[in-house]
């Protein structure tokens, strides 16, 4: 959520979005995620795993941090959505069903 966020306000800082429609993509984006979205709390194993995420795969902080957070949880029903090719990519070599939303 926390990197949502950031897209959204980095597009309005390149001035491809006004703040007014930031502000309507934030709104509608919480409150969808409130609705759909499983949030876990960070623990100890996640930021641990997260570590050898870095470390192994050459992964980002956050992808690492959000990576590491599903793969903690015990649903055979998730599916990893992100635009992010090589997270997608790391996310599919341990396992996970990966989906692109940048791709038809």
């Amino acid at each position: 959520m926390i990197e949502s966020a950031s897209a959204f306000r980095r597009k309005h800082n390149r001035g491809e979005l006004s703040e007014d429609r930031m502000n309507r993509l934030l709104s509608e984006f919480f409150e969808e995620a409130l609705e759909a979205f499983v949030i876990v709390p960070l623990s100890e194993p996640i930021t641990e795993y997260s570590f050898d995420l870095v470390l192994e795969d050459d992964l980002r902080t956050l992808d690492s941090l959000q990576l590491s957070t599903v793969l903690s949880m015990e649903n055979e029903d998730i599916v990893f959505v992100s635009a992010d090719t090589k997270l997608n990519e790391v996310a599919g070599e341990r396992g996970l069903e990966t989906v692109n939303p940048t791709e038809p």
